[in-house]
């Protein structure tokens, strides 16, 4: 266990977004220091066996979040537990606005503002004592971009959402984590020259918010 991790020892992580990017960043980091981690993802069931092998501290499962019956059933399945994360964006259309249908803004809206609010309902009655919730989102908060209008309401959705449930939830901590950019998993355009100082910039600034998420979980106290 590294210096900059606190303990987490005994404790039940789970990470819903856990078998790639990010997520994955944070069950390792949970795992090296002591938990017992849970990492729940979209991936197909082959991609999630491969995962276990190559890390068998980590126990990987299949979830689609947006799927509100089978977040309830995994929760009940897994039982008690002390911190969830929850790291995964499903995909969606996107679109200038003018250009969007209903059918094209509400995959957004339903997958990470309200898929993460399934996760959250069903865990948190189910936290121990000191538990804690931490969702994410991102810089759209703050820095919209043409194309992304849904996915920026989604994020400022569930930060107003956060407020709510650190109120209503207490003393379960809950949280929301604002990366920025982050290449977690880096694709064809890092491995060209051009690309190769963003890569490593990117490396070191997912590890930085893997640790920082598994610190949050840590924490005894927010202010």
């Amino acid at each position: 266990m590294t210096g900059d991790e606190q303990s987490l020892l005994n404790q039940r992580v789970v990470i819903v977004g856990g078998t790639s990017g990010m997520g994955m960043g944070a069950a390792l980091a949970a795992s090296r220091a002591g938990a017992e981690v849970i990492a729940l993802g979209r991936r197909q069931p082959a991609k999630l066996a491969a995962e276990q092998s190559a890390h068998g501290s980590i126990t990987f499962q299949s979830l689609d979040m947006t799927d509100d019956a089978a977040v309830e059933q995994v929760s009940e399945t897994l039982g008690a537990l002390d911190h969830l994360l929850i790291t995964a964006t499903p995909p969606s259309p996107g679109g200038t606005f003018l250009s969007q249908t209903l059918a094209d803004a509400q995959p957004v809206l339903y997958g990470k503002l309200l898929g993460s609010w399934s996760c959250a309902r069903h865990a948190a009655p189910k936290m121990r004592k000191g538990g804690s919730i931490t969702f994410t989102t991102g810089g759209l908060v703050t820095k919209p971009r043409m194309g992304a209008s849904m996915m920026m309401v989604a994020f400022a959705g569930l930060e107003a959402l956060t407020r709510a449930l650190a109120l209503e939830l207490g003393p379960i901590r809950v949280n929301t984590i604002r990366p920025g950019v982050i290449d977690s998993e880096c694709g064809p355009a890092c491995r060209k020259p051009s690309g190769r100082r963003f890569s490593r910039w990117c490396a070191r600034a997912s590890q930085q918010v893997a640790r920082e998420k598994s610190t949050i979980s840590a924490r005894p106290h927010f202010s």
